[in-house]
């Protein structure tokens, strides 16, 4: 994810000896900065010394308002160098993703600025590998007739690592059950459940009824949705949940919303995932 963003300072433009660019990118994005094509509107002895800095995304640090977030890291140059500065080696990561900004502020270490100073950043984000999500708590739920059951979420990184998901981004909700084998005469019936994922509030971002993603039904009858969750979302406190209702004539056993350690070969792999991603 590249990003380029103009800047200018100095006489006859707004700002008077700096200037700064915002940039939102999903949560644990690698990041890395560098300027360019960084010149003097006038010719100057010495040129004009500047100092390029980083500074993190918080949870404070939305678009241009709110306080600056911590400074990563500086670089001292010189204006009339119109080559690539970049801070070598070096690459930030912050918690904090969309809509929270990074920062990235080029300014004169003179008081007063003799010329007009301008250039690019360059802003380049590599976003972080889809979460996958999973219930807390015991791997499955059961749920007799006519019953509703609220799960917590929690993710889970490539390395299986736990992991919260910050930030705005894309969910995406599958789930498998079956119903109960003591029940003999539905034994390997497909029963449908809702499915609501639930925001940090309580509230319904989104649900579907349907049926196991290993019933032989066409998919758009299958509990199969996406959801993508806002800024507004992203304030509020507490975790996502699931809300699971069983409206149907049969125990449910072993619901979950990935695979796991299913023995029942019909069914396929599959995950439910949270991928960060900006409104």
């Amino acid at each position: 994810m590249l990003i380029k963003k103009s800047f200018e300072f100095g006489p006859g433009t707004p700002q008077a000896r700096s200037h700064f660019r915002t940039f939102s990118v999903p949560a644990r994005s690698r990041v890395s900065v560098a300027v360019d094509d960084m010149s003097i509107s006038a010719p100057t002895p010495g040129g004009i010394p500047v100092v390029i800095e980083v500074r993190s995304a918080t949870a404070t640090s939305i678009g241009s308002s709110g306080p600056d977030g911590p400074l990563l890291a500086t670089r001292f140059a010189n204006a009339n160098n119109s080559g690539v500065i970049a801070f070598a080696n070096q690459s930030f990561t912050s918690d904090f993703g969309c809509p929270s900004s990074w920062r990235v502020r080029v300014r004169s270490t003179q008081q007063a600025v003799p010329a007009r100073v301008s250039g690019t950043i360059i802003f380049d984000a590599d976003p972080p590998d889809s979460v996958r999500l999973e219930m807390t708590g015991s791997d499955t739920q059961n749920l007799d007739t006519n019953v509703t059951a609220a799960r917590t979420l929690r993710g889970r990184d490539a390395a299986g690592n736990a992991t919260g998901f910050i930030g705005t981004g894309s969910f995406r909700i599958k789930a498998k059950w079956h119903t109960d084998p003591a029940d003999i005469l539905n034994f390997g019936a497909f029963r449908p459940l809702t499915v609501a994922l639930l925001r940090p509030d309580g509230t319904v971002a989104a649900s579907e009824t349907g049926l196991s993603s290993h019933a032989n039904v066409p998919n758009g009858q299958k509990v199969d949705f996406s959801y993508q969750s806002t800024s507004q979302d992203s304030t509020s406190t507490g975790v996502w949940g699931l809300r699971i209702t069983n409206n149907s004539s049969s125990r449910i056993v072993d619901f979950d919303i990935d695979r796991g350690s299913d023995p029942n070969p019909a069914l396929s792999n599959f995950s439910s995932t949270f991928t960060g991603r900006c409104e």
